[in-house]
């Protein structure tokens, strides 16, 4: 259990240092989402990235040892987390 757990941290450790240009500005907005401002309305569990971001993705995934999936969940959770102070605030 101890080696999964120091994996873990390690991988946490790694996602911490991701440049913060992937997780936008401080403050979020759905808004300026492709999707919204396009008025998709899609019902969808899984999401598309373009091969280039994807790419990149994977080679970090490779380096850190932690899954794409992962890696997108802990952006997306930010974004998310972001967008709700931003609520919060105004």
């Amino acid at each position: 259990m101890k080696a999964k757990t120091k994996i873990l941290k390690k991988a946490l450790r790694k996602v911490d240092e991701l440049p913060d240009s992937w997780f936008g500005e401080e403050s979020a907005n759905f808004e300026d989402l492709p999707s919204i401002s396009a008025k998709q309305n899609i019902t969808r569990t899984s999401a598309y990235i373009n091969n280039e971001d994807l790419a990149y993705l994977k080679k970090v995934a490779k380096k850190t040892h932690v899954s794409v999936a992962q890696i997108t969940g802990d952006i997306v959770s930010q974004f998310v987390q972001r967008a709700k102070k931003s609520d919060k605030k105004s």
